[in-house]
């Protein structure tokens, strides 16, 4: 049973014991609610959407669930829709209830939701936009309409650093809610903030995401699919990536969150966000230098994305620049006067150069 004096670990093994057990009652449900409103002669009839209840003591843990389901009519493949929700209450160490809450009935998914959470949640949504549950649980409800989201780039004003340190804001279709890792899949709802961070955070949202959406986009195309685009589309994003007001910032924040998110990627991420840290204003600067200096639009993208590749791989990429665009990059790579935005310290210098001299033919 789960009780007040158990670890997050300890919790999480016995929230994996019970479901388990639960697995099989949720399919078998699955199984006679699709039985009960078959399909006949390929054709589907609509179902209002109906929901029951039925709770199960687990043998060997003995803990008390609740299990909710809810039909809700056919999807476009006319397979029946079904959502599922499993929970039960504790206590905490410091006396607060919460729901322990598995949300699938084949992929072990648990998360813990606070009372208070629901509590917010009911006083600053439900309430105002006046639903009416019927005989659905809050706690269901929140569940069914809502795929929780990301991490987003916004701090409540009231908080403190340490509240930043281990606390996250995520977003979901109904606004916005306070999120605690308790391990790597592990969450912790503790509250659903009000209408006013949904406000601020609407104020700050365009610009922090579409940063986001532009710099997965640069590394996807950068990293993993580099030979789909040319360098004119490499050039375009990264362009628009050194516009952003606050890019530096936005671009830690970025990372961060990517880190949480995919715990299996973080080696990757370290890696990239280390070079991009050490040469970003380098990047800025030499942007704004052919921006002055080179007036045809496509020699200046192509020979820009030739000097960011440098930066990250110590090659250049591009194998159709043309002789005179080589000529140029070479010309301001090696004049000192022009020297003034390229790190001396950079590790790949003198790797890119020797490319350069053996692409035009220089010993």
């Amino acid at each position: 049973m789960i009780i007040s004096t158990m670890t997050n670990d300890e919790i999480y093994k016995e929230m994996r014991e019970d479901f388990w057990e639960l697995r099989n009652i949720m399919l078998n449900i699955a199984d006679k609610c699709i039985r009960d409103n078959k399909i006949l002669q390929d054709r589907f009839h609509f179902i209002p959407p109906t929901g029951s209840k039925k709770s199960y003591t687990t043998k060997k843990n003995k803990n008390n669930w609740t299990i909710e389901w809810h039909i809700i009519s056919y999807n476009v493949d006319h397979h029946l829709s079904i959502i599922f929700i499993s929970y039960t209450t504790y206590v905490d160490r410091a006396g607060k209830s919460h729901y322990a809450v598995l949300a699938h009935p084949e992929k072990f998914a648990p998360m813990i939701v606070s009372s208070h959470f629901l509590k917010r949640y009911r006083e600053r949504y439900i309430e105002p936009h006046h639903i009416k549950l019927g005989g659905e649980s809050l706690l269901a409800y929140f569940i069914m309409h809502n795929k929780l989201g990301g991490m987003v780039s916004y701090f409540p004003k009231n908080w403190t650093e340490k509240d930043k340190e281990n606390k996250r804001v995520h977003y979901c279709e109904h606004g916005l809610f306070v999120l605690l890792w308790m391990r790597d899949d592990f969450p912790l709802l503790i509250t659903f903030l009000d209408e006013s961070c949904l406000t601020e955070y609407k104020a700050q949202v365009y610009k922090a995401e579409s940063f986001t959406m532009l710099f997965h986009k640069y590394l996807d195309i950068t990293l993993r699919r580099k030979k789909e685009y040319d360098i004119i589309q490499r050039h375009a994003i990264l362009q628009k990536l050194v516009s952003f007001p606050n890019a530096k910032e936005l671009m830690v924040d970025f990372f961060k969150r990517e880190k949480e998110m995919y715990p299996d990627d973080k080696e990757m991420l370290d890696v990239v966000s280390e070079k991009a840290m050490k040469y970003w204003d380098s990047l800025v600067t030499y942007s704004e230098e052919f921006e002055r200096e080179t007036k045809d639009l496509e020699s200046r993208q192509r020979l820009q994305q030739c000097y960011a590749d440098m930066l990250f791989f110590g090659e250049i990429k591009e194998k159709q620049i043309t002789t005179q665009e080589r000529k140029e990059l070479l010309n301001i790579l090696t004049n000192p006067e022009k020297q003034k935005f390229i790190p001396y310290d950079h590790e790949h210098l003198s790797a890119a150069l020797a490319q350069i001299k053996k692409m035009l033919g220089n010993k």
